[in-house]
């Protein structure tokens, strides 16, 4: 939290980070306070201390606020303070008094759902949404549903997601997390006062997943995929690493055929960067197969039925692993794939990089290099040493020279 003499000039230049929200706090007029999100936004709004703890009163957004009516109106909040006043509950108070009746918590869920917003104001994937939709439907609805937020409480949260837990640890901590979040969505925008969550941790223990696959597993996996658009997709998945959503999701106008590229764009990435998947002989071969845009229209995958890609693909993984006769999920193909780079001699930051996972901060501050030659050549070797695997050889351990250029 930086402190700076907020201008009228300044106000809109100020740099916000593409990760977190950035608070600038003035220096004329202490607790006044301007809030630049990732998305740009900017908020002014109000700092003070009660009952020992922090306090945020927010003023509104600018523009249309003007950084003189702003102050001004900050002034105002901070001379009720000293009076003792808390100027936050009571703006949360009045508008509750103005809802009265009308909100439960299954509409504050519909309500957070259809801004489709996440903790930093950026659009959620529609993968997310649609499982949050899927929990709010299973779960929340028949516990809380009819109920008022204000009403619940932290044991009725707690006994709720600890009994999920008793049989299904990791669906008891999705359910946990969507109510955390809503309900802190909903005291930052001003509809309720605190949240029952405060304090409370996930109630199920989980454990990573570690599975990887042998060559023999892969063998029958890659057999028993058969012929189609869906069966490509876990092809195009084992040779690039890519998430599952990623490749179901891919569109012919990110696919450079000439460069061999898949430049995926950072709206469709877990870490909200831009990730480029050079295209080994496998991967083209498989593009090759699947036609042209033209001909399969804006999607690799395209959906059987309606205008988008494949989404409802549960059924398909389920009949794949029958017909293999292997337990897995579509997932462990990522881990699958890396486990094999490193076995190869592939360095860490070349194989962390194909999974666009993102090194430390401080390295990336200094070290801009993107290994993209070095990515396209262990990608190569992958999709040869897969071939070899799917035409029946052994396991073996295959060690690729990988010099920077």
């Amino acid at each position: 939290m930086a402190v700076v003499k907020l201008t009228a000039r300044n106000i809109a230049t100020l740099p916000g980070q593409s990760d977190r929200r950035v608070d600038y706090v003035d220096a004329i007029l202490p607790g006044f306070t301007l809030r630049v999100s990732p998305s740009g936004s900017r908020t002014f709004a109000v700092r003070y201390f009660l009952n020992g703890k922090v306090q945020r009163y927010t003023i509104g957004p600018t523009p249309p606020l003007s950084l003189a009516v702003a102050r001004d109106l900050a002034r105002r909040v901070l001379a009720d303070v000293t009076k003792g006043a808390d100027p936050q509950r009571e703006k949360v108070a009045a508008r509750q008094k103005r809802t009265q009746g009308l909100m439960t918590l299954g509409s504050l869920c519909e309500r957070f759902l259809s801004e489709g917003k996440n903790k930093d104001n950026l659009p959620l994937r529609p993968s997310t949404l649609y499982n949050w939709h899927n929990i709010v439907k299973a779960e929340i609805e028949p516990a809380f549903g009819s109920r008022r937020p204000e009403e619940i409480t932290r044991r009725e949260v707690r006994t709720f997601v600890e009994t999920i837990a008793e049989q299904r640890p990791y669906w008891a901590n999705r359910v946990f997390e969507l109510l955390r979040r809503v309900f802190s969505w909903a005291v930052e925008s001003e509809l309720l006062a605190a949240s029952p969550c405060v304090g409370l941790k996930k109630p199920g223990g989980e454990k990573p997943r570690d599975r990887v696959l042998s060559s023999d597993e892969i063998r029958c996996v890659w057999a028993a995929l058969g012929n189609g658009v869906f069966a490509e997709a876990v092809r195009l998945l084992f040779l690039t690493a890519a998430r599952p959503r990623e490749v179901l999701n891919a569109r012919w106008a990110e696919v450079d055929l000439e460069d061999r590229f898949w430049r995926i764009p950072s709206a469709r990435m877990k870490n909200r960067e831009p990730h480029v998947v050079p295209l080994s002989k496998g991967a083209m071969a498989i593009l090759e197969r699947l036609g042209t845009p033209a001909a399969s229209g804006e999607w690799l995958f395209p959906s059987p039925v309606g205008a988008g890609p494949l989404v409802a693909i549960a059924k398909q993984v389920h009949r794949i692993r029958k017909r293999a006769g292997v337990s897995f999920q579509l997932r462990d193909v990522r881990r699958t794939v890396r486990t094999r780079l490193r076995e190869m001699g592939v360095s860490q930051d070349v194989s962390e990089a194909i999974l666009s996972h993102a090194p430390p901060r401080i390295i990336r501050t200094y070290d801009r290099y993107q290994p993209v030659p070095e990515m396209s050549a262990a990608l190569e070797a992958w999709s040869a040493r897969l071939e070899r695997i799917v035409a029946g050889e052994k396991r073996r351990a295959v060690v690729v020279p990988l010099a920077r250029a």
